[in-house]
């Protein structure tokens, strides 16, 4: 049984995920950091990118 096309498979997705989750991190640091005009703006953002990274 060769498992060397699994193996790479695997990394790749580990890799592209690594990635996506980076990507939500400095997203949620961005939006953390930024001033808003409206008082409830920085909640509603902060749900959004949590629950698009559940997406």
């Amino acid at each position: 049984m060769n498992f060397g096309d699994f193996t790479t498979a695997f990394y790749v997705f580990m890799g592209i995920g690594l990635f996506a989750f980076c990507i939500q991190i400095l997203a949620l640091i961005d939006v953390v950091r930024s001033e808003f005009r409206g008082q409830n703006d920085k909640i509603i953002w902060v749900l959004v990118v949590l629950f698009l990274g559940i997406f």
